[in-house]
């Protein structure tokens, strides 16, 4: 038995050696023999902070004017308005088609035609971004520039597009429905469609 208890107390003067050459703790001696020992702060591994991205999109901020848009989208893609009546059963010919951007100054239009016999106002040239941004996976730039569009024609309801994406060298498709204005005017004289954000890009929203 006495050789046992000392066992033991051999166990727990190595146990005290140990903690006193730790290089993560530090402590004292008590009367008893036992130790208390804390972490030392200055051996703490601290956690890093996440990294900011390089860049946020936190929402579409408009340029500031047309001579920064146009620095911002070198190249030129091309879009095609197509508006029909009576859920696509009719072309609208005769429609003024006005293809613009909202900048901070204010609007600025870019493009004003009328529908042919098909409805349709085709190959309007407008400014749009480089497309080799559409191949850099991270990029944080939108890889399209973002137009408005507003389409009227007497005795029905003037729709209006915002959003509408415009890529390097592509062809947008944008369809149009004119609703006719009742006889009482009862009828909105404008309505306004928006287009969801698109995310084809690194960037976040």
């Amino acid at each position: 038995m006495h050789n046992f208890e000392d066992m033991i107390e051999k166990y727990r003067r190595e146990l005290i050696e140990i903690s006193k050459q730790s290089s993560v703790h530090t402590g004292e001696e008590r009367e008893d023999g036992r130790m208390t020992a804390e972490v030392l702060a200055a051996e703490a591994v601290p956690i890093p902070e996440p990294e900011e991205p390089s860049a946020v999109i936190a929402g579409r901020v408009p340029f500031a004017d047309y001579e920064e848009f146009v620095r911002g989208n070198p190249s030129q893609g091309l879009l095609r308005v197509q508006a029909f009546t009576a859920n696509r059963a009719f072309p609208a010919p005769g429609a003024t088609v006005k293809v613009y951007i909202r900048l901070s100054d204010g609007e600025r239009e870019l493009y004003s035609g009328i529908t042919d016999v098909d409805g349709v106002a085709d190959n309007i040239r407008l400014p749009a971004p480089d497309g080799s941004i559409s191949f850099n996976e991270n990029s944080t730039i939108e890889p399209y520039a973002v137009y408005s569009l507003r389409v009227s024609k007497p005795g029905y309801s003037t729709a209006v597009f915002e959003g509408i994406p415009v890529f390097d060298s592509v062809k947008s498709i944008q369809p149009v429905e004119l609703v006719p204005l009742s006889s009482d005017g009862s009828e909105p004289t404008q309505t306004v469609t928006q287009n969801e954000p698109m995310t084809l890009f690194g960037g976040e929203r």
